[in-house]
């Protein structure tokens, strides 16, 4: 009988200790999966897509002071700067198509590079020219809009 109790014991110990093992693997898979994560960069194309389409996730990703370079006069600008707060959703999701607008029609142009990339309105014959400044962000690896150059007149 003690031989029985005996056998029960180190059995659910050992099982218990299999457990703990189990949970520890599976805590460091999560911790490197999520410093993966954290470490790869995001793609500028599906952040644009999201950034066009999600008005809350378009004002998370406007960094806290966003700068507007406003062309005053030939080669003078100021430039003014906004909080989150101030600025109201903009709306991308029909750039593609500008070309083909009866009035204000513009080209879109994207300049996408390793840490920053340009988003760039040219005007077809009425003097609109507007570029987006995003960076990534060096700390998280995500990309913010950190400026708006109008050069429109």
């Amino acid at each position: 009988m003690k031989n029985i109790l005996s056998v029960i014991i180190l059995l659910f110990l050992s099982c218990k200790k299999a457990n703990n093992l189990e949970y520890k693997v599976s805590t460091e898979k999560t911790a490197n999966l999520v410093k993966q994560q954290k470490s790869s960069k995001e793609d500028f194309n599906n952040f644009f897509v999201k950034f066009s389409n999600d008005s809350i996730f378009q004002k998370d990703r406007v960094k806290d002071t966003l700068y507007l370079h406003n062309l005053v006069e030939i080669d003078k600008f100021e430039v003014l700067k906004f909080t989150k707060e101030d600025i109201s959703y903009m709306d991308f999701r029909d750039d593609t198509l500008a070309y083909k607008k009866e009035y204000d029609k513009y080209r879109v142009e994207t300049v996408i590079k390793e840490d920053s990339t340009n988003y760039s309105m040219y005007g077809i014959d009425n003097g609109i020219l507007l570029h987006y400044v995003f960076m990534r962000d060096k700390q998280n690896n995500e990309w913010y809009l950190t400026s708006i150059h109008d050069y429109s007149n």
